[in-house]
């Protein structure tokens, strides 16, 4: 039998859930690599992205590493925004994916020397290039951070189209790149992120830091991440320390690391995972390079991976802040989450699968009319039942699609002016009532100022900030136990005629701080042998211990005397109790490298422990800042005890009818979709589709494809013919993956021949629309044929009657050798090759011998 391997989709046991995120994602591949088309339909397959959101590119034939600004124009962004506009697809892309084959870094020479500046691809297409804007330039000129680098989206929790420099749908666009050293790794970090979804992964985060204060440039963020993590109730997020740390433990759920190379093992992370490291060149991939990279992450199993094509040196906006993993439990997707959490990525690659989304939750929809596959015509009644996932998560929007091509919008749900919102904080109470025009990002930033009212806040202890639709509260009374911080909220009419706003607690009482109080000194000036550095605790007891070291000569660096003080400290027995303090972290100050910064944080969580008090002094021309007694309440907005507010619009439980114009659309087969929206930033769309069919004229058409399939081999020609009734046809268009691919004109039946090389390996659809001389459509019943490449052993079988009858289960289109010998010692002979004609093949032996032997084998 033949020994051929199967090519796609062997590693999904399970069908995928197809998200609405599809309708909104446009398929970028190079039709110059075939991995390029292969990847991108399978994308495709499990992502619902429907045939005309497929881009095929024959404009690069360029590097898979660089081109110009120029040359993406013209071959990349062009042909990109041509497609968008003429097929009517402005109202709904908002990602844009490229396949593998596609160069990652965009450069433009400038400047008498022709120097060169560096993006990312996919920065470019979110952002624009941003040129590095220096004239006497840094070395290299990457390391300058221009003014017009910073990304309106970060930091604001809100939806991406809803920023003003970003709703440009032709212009701007959430884009990442599927690329990797081989076409199967491309089908791994597919799959990464779709059976990522909807799965509330409970392995760790692991936010890292280690011994290198430039790679650990993020650890003060890691504390507000997690608090906030914490207060919407995920708790699997964890600040740890990566010295020795050679390789990820065994698995994680994300990863930001310290390190500038770590082994990345196969399983290291969980599908929908995000990992990055802050380093260089984690995004220079297909060059030489030791730092652990993008696509290092993605075999280990992270659906994205985040990392700079350039030098960036020590810019943290360039990196993606802590942030990014609390965004994803607020439900965004994962690319939505990074470029929230990057200021300035024009020099990052976003590599892998920008809808991941494993913390969205999904609502629950349903056609009440028409049914599945019922016939319509005229003006026909639409009904849509649609149940939001929770309370908290109304549905504020519902848009149709016919076909995979936004229609209309059904409903569209805005908060009512009149509506009440009460809030109490501590059983004090205030009210805020929803203006005319408003939005639950203003409804947000207007309950914040009311909460933040001298007389309201002198009650509550309580301060406000609003963040997109959530108000982050901090209690700014450290002698109340979080827990007598109470938090409750209604909803009500008010004025209005509906009610179609709301607020939310994250939870009824606020959280206590897991974060440790810290102080940071800046120890300065040359030493000589006796001086003395000394730090005086008051604990909050008020009992009081010092510790003190002193210069004997050995050693003679600020650096080893400071480390020395940090010894002292972490073995001092009156500091090593829980109501203690330790030396955390000892580093050179990079404004001044004759400087070292001491960290000192407390052994206990929260801010109760940071009110130890801290005095350090010193002899001789060393210098201490800050000076006098200070307490370790440095990162105070960390320490306060806190708790959210959200604000969201519309309703849990919609039922909407919209009468549709179905002679908007041709007659024939028809697909109707609708994506439901919730009301809150994140915006988590769910989406039913259902297959109906219009009839208003008498046109009808039949498609068929030959060879039939499903399976059809990558080397066939494929035989579609059309035929339309009546015989006035002035144009017969078939459609496939990508759009429109072929045109006959002045027929009524016509043969279309296509090479299953250019469609690619994957699935795809066929179908045809007919237009009558006086202009009546019809589009065809949708045929779906699988081209594939390598097949698996597949099993033979006989049975006699007269003569030896053999079956065998085939691919359309491939040649087949039957062989056959009389002894298994000798040479199996050809007896004769058939093209199969669909996926079950007989062949009957008409000179069969008393004994004979078979073998049957794929020919390509």
């Amino acid at each position: 039998m033949a020994t051929r391997t199967r090519l796609v989709m062997w590693f999904l046991s399970t069908p995928i859930i197809v998200w609405a995120t599809g309708l909104h994602t446009l398929v970028v591949v190079n039709q110059n690599n075939p991995d390029s088309v292969a990847v991108g339909n399978l994308y495709c397959e499990l992502r619902g992205v429907p045939p005309q959101n497929l881009v095929r590119l024959t404009s690069w034939t360029g590097s898979q590493i660089y081109c110009s600004t120029e040359e993406f124009t013209n071959s990349i962004l062009r042909p990109i925004q041509t497609a968008i506009t003429t097929r009517q697809l402005t109202n709904q892309i908002d990602y844009v994916v490229l396949s593998i084959g596609f160069p990652y870094i965009v450069y433009k020479n400038s400047g008498p020397t022709q120097t060169r500046r560096t993006n990312s691809i996919t920065s470019v297409l979110f952002y624009g290039f941003k040129p590095d804007e220096c004239v006497v330039c840094p070395t290299p000129p990457s390391c300058n951070l221009p003014n017009t680098s910073t990304n309106p989206l970060a930091g604001t929790e809100d939806y991406f189209r809803s920023i003003h420099q970003l709703a440009n749908r032709t212009n701007n666009f959430i884009a990442t790149m599927i690329t990797a050293t081989n076409v199967w790794e491309a089908f791994r970090f597919v799959s990464n992120g779709v059976i990522g979804d909807a799965t509330y992964p409970t392995q760790p985060v692991y936010l890292t830091r280690s011994s290198d204060p430039i790679r650990s440039s993020r650890a003060y963020q890691y504390d507000n991440t997690i608090f906030d993590a914490y207060v919407c109730g995920w708790t699997h997020i964890i600040s740890t320390n990566a010295n020795g740390l050679t390789e990820l433990p065994l698995p994680a759920s994300g990863f930001a690391g310290s390190v500038y190379n770590l082994k990345v093992l196969s399983g290291a992370f969980v599908p929908g995972s995000l990992a990055d490291t802050f380093t260089s060149f984690s995004g220079r991939i297909f060059l030489p390079n030791d730092h652990t990279t993008v696509l290092d992450f993605q075999l280990g199993g992270a659906a994205l991976s985040f990392g700079t094509v350039v030098e960036p040196c020590v810019h943290i906006g360039k990196f993606p802040s802590a942030k990014v993993y609390f965004y994803l439990t607020r439900g965004y997707t994962g690319a939505e989450a990074y470029y929230m959490s990057i200021t300035n990525p024009y020099q990052g690659l976003l590599v892998g699968d920008p809808l991941t989304a494993p913390f969205a939750k999904r609502a629950s929809i349903s056609f009440l009319e028409p049914a599945q596959d019922e016939i319509l015509s005229g003006t026909t009644a639409v009904t849509i039942q649609a149940i939001s996932a929770g309370d908290n998560r109304p549905l504020s929007k519902i848009d149709l699609f016919m076909d995979g091509v936004w229609s209309s919008t059904i409903t569209n749900l805005a908060p009512q002016q009149g509506n009440q919102l009460t809030v109490w904080i501590r059983d004090y109470k205030t009210n805020y009532t929803v203006p005319p025009g408003a939005t639950i990002k203003s409804i947000a930033a207007g309950l914040s100022a009311i909460l933040n009212g001298a007389s309201f806040t002198n009650l509550t202890k309580v301060k406000a900030t609003a963040i997109g639709d959530r108000i982050l509260l901090q209690c700014t009374d450290p002698t109340l136990p979080p827990e007598t911080v109470t938090l409750q909220t209604s909803n009500s009419l008010g004025t209005a005629s509906d009610l179609t706003t709301y607020v939310f607690p994250a939870r009824p009482t606020f959280l206590g701080s897991p974060a440790f109080g810290r102080r940071s000194f800046t120890i300065s000036g040359p030493i000589t042998s006796g001086d003395q550095i000394s730090l005086t605790v008051t604990k909050t007891n008020g009992s009081t211990a010092t510790v003190s070291v002193t210069n004997s000569g050995a050693p003679t660096d600020l650096f080893g005397l400071v480390t020395s003080l940090t010894n002292a400290i972490f073995y001092h027995p009156d500091l090593a109790q829980d109501d203690g303090i330790i030396a955390d972290v000892v580093t050179t100050d990079f404004s001044n490298p004759s400087s070292v910064i001491l960290t000192v944080r407390a052994r206990s969580r929260g801010w109760p422990a940071a009110k130890i008090k801290l005095a350090m002094a010193a002899t001789g021309s060393i210098t201490i800042s800050p000076t006098g007694t200070n307490t370790m309440e440095e990162n105070i907005d960390d320490l306060q005890p806190r708790n959210h507010l959200y604000v969201a619009c519309g309703k849990t439980n919609l039922t909407v009818t919209y009468f549709l114009d179905t002679t908007r659309f041709p007659d024939g087969y028809h697909t109707l979709s609708v994506v439901a929206y919730e009301g809150t930033s994140p915006r988590t769309p769910t989406r039913v589709d259902i297959p109906v069919q219009i009839r208003n004229t008498p046109v009808t058409a039949a498609l068929e494809v030959l060879p039939e399939g499903p399976n059809t081999a990558l080397e066939t020609t494929l035989q579609i013919t059309v035929t339309a009734n009546p015989a006035q046809i002035s144009k017969i268009e078939l459609f496939s993956s990508g759009g429109l691919i072929e045109m006959a004109t002045n027929c009524s039946t016509s043969t279309f021949y296509i090479n299953a090389q250019y469609l690619g390996l994957g699935w795809h659809p066929l179908y045809a629309i007919v237009t009558t001389s006086d202009g009546k459509k019809y589009r065809t019943e949708t045929k779906r044929v699988h081209v594939v490449d390598s097949e698996s052993p597949f099993p033979l079988s006989i049975a006699f009657s007269q003569m030896p009858f053999l079956t065998w289960q085939a691919i359309s289109g491939r040649a087949y050798q039957v062989l056959a010998t009389e002894s298994l010692t000798n040479t199996f002979q050809v007896l004769q090759e058939l093209i199969a004609t669909n996926n079950t093949m007989h062949w009957t032996d008409m000179s069969p011998n008393l004994t004979r032997f078979y073998r049957i084998r794929s020919v390509k």
